[in-house]
């Protein structure tokens, strides 16, 4: 019975420092609340859905619920575009953007599926 309390403690120890180690090893991706512009007529389980996280230097866009061509523009502070990307969808994808270039600062994300507007605001 000893040796069955000693050989769970030990495991349970494994399990609680292992889940420690991962946690500090890899940065954790930022989540960028994404809006929608104006106002959307659909219900809520037939509504494109765009979500977006930052991770280092790689902004990854989610879109589902869609079909057809998307836009994503990043605009600086001052309005201009500094990143612009088109893609198409089929469903769902994850598009991935290189940010790492980018000056330090607060960038706006508009993405368009449809007639649809996103926007979320990150910073570099």
């Amino acid at each position: 019975m000893e040796k069955v309390k000693l050989v769970i403690s030990f495991l349970l120890f494994l399990l609680f420092t292992s889940s420690q180690v991962k946690a500090n090893c890899f940065p954790a991706a930022k989540s960028i609340p994404m809006h929608r512009k104006g106002t959307h007529i659909y219900a809520r389980s037939l509504a494109q859905c765009v979500t977006a996280e930052q991770e280092a230097s790689t902004l990854m866009i989610k879109i589902s619920r869609f079909v057809g061509q998307v836009q994503i523009n990043i605009y600086d502070a001052n309005g201009n575009v500094v990143l612009m990307s088109a893609d198409v969808i089929d469903g769902e994808k994850i598009i991935s953007q290189d940010v790492g270039d980018l000056p330090v600062g607060t960038y706006t994300i508009v993405v368009t599926i449809g007639n649809s507007v996103f926007v979320g605001t990150m910073s570099v």
